[in-house]
């Protein structure tokens, strides 16, 4: 879906809207509604070290590509992509939208990462009824604001009686997001006292990618987010730290099947997402 930095908007005669509490900032980094008509009704999810919960207000949405749930309304989540996913919209839509750092699925769904990777799952089969109450709530709002306002606070009850995260996890990937994916996995190992394959897979359990990979991913994110300026694809590649440009060209396309120079003709209002 279409998401923007906080404020209202419109398109096409619709509404857009998002915010992004302070508070919730450890686990969601906003939250989002759009209702309207958009300028291609096929999209392209890019994996971007990011998890979303979507609650889908209007007629059906089609999942073209990618595992999960093909035709849905209502609420669904998905964790980390390692891959892309491809959806088809009605010509119609509403659709209020979490963007959630990978703690965020444990905090909203009370269930970790791993259990959605590359997955497109209906929120109920992962939270049960809390997903069911999310969807009456928006279903009950009478604005786009309201919606917002059902959406921050629902994360907001949810958050406070989720699970923990596994702290070992949680210290890792905090790292790794705050070197922007530059931190030396074996050095993080070495400082956290534990042995390389338990350090491993206590990650694994929690995010359901290596750190590595999410590593890679976290420097996917920057470089989508770079894409979407005008700076020269050389640059970036150095700034995001990569060892040259061909070093992003092979990661670029590794994940999203699209060279860095075809992300950024394709790119339209959103980093993460490409119009089909």
């Amino acid at each position: 879906m279409q998401d923007a930095d906080n404020g209202t908007g419109s398109h096409d005669g619709g509404a857009f809207a998002s915010c992004a509490p302070p508070d919730l900032a450890p686990w969601v980094e906003l939250i989002w509604y759009s209702r309207g008509t958009l300028p291609a009704s096929r999209e392209r999810v890019l994996p971007s070290a990011t998890c979303d919960i979507v609650v889908n207000l209007g007629a059906p949405m089609t999942l073209l590509e990618g595992a999960g749930v093909r035709r849905f309304t209502g609420a669904t989540t998905s964790g980390l992509l390692t891959r892309p996913l491809l959806l088809e919209h009605p010509h119609v839509h509403e659709a209020l939208g979490f963007r959630l750092t990978p703690a965020g699925i444990r905090a909203l769904a009370h269930a970790p990462a791993a259990a959605v990777l590359d997955l497109n799952a209906m929120l109920g089969d992962v939270c049960g009824a809390a997903a069911r109450e999310l969807e009456d709530r928006c279903a009950s709002a009478r604005s786009g604001a309201e919606v917002l306002g059902v959406a921050v606070t629902w994360a907001r009850e949810r958050c406070r009686t989720a699970p923990a995260v596994d702290p070992l996890a949680t210290w890792a990937m905090q790292r790794i997001v705050a070197s922007a994916g530059a931190v030396r996995v074996e050095a993080l190992q070495e400082r956290s006292g534990y042995g390389p394959t338990r350090f491993r897979q206590r990650f694994v359990d929690e995010l359901g990618v290596s750190p590595r990979a999410f590593a890679s991913l976290v420097r996917l994110r920057v470089t989508l987010d770079g894409l979407a300026t005008t700076t020269p694809l050389v640059e970036l590649a150095l700034a995001a730290g990569y060892a040259d440009q061909a070093h992003m060209n092979r990661e670029v396309r590794r994940f999203t099947g699209l060279t860095p120079a075809r992300v950024r003709e394709r790119q339209q209002g959103s980093a993460l997402t490409l119009p089909e």
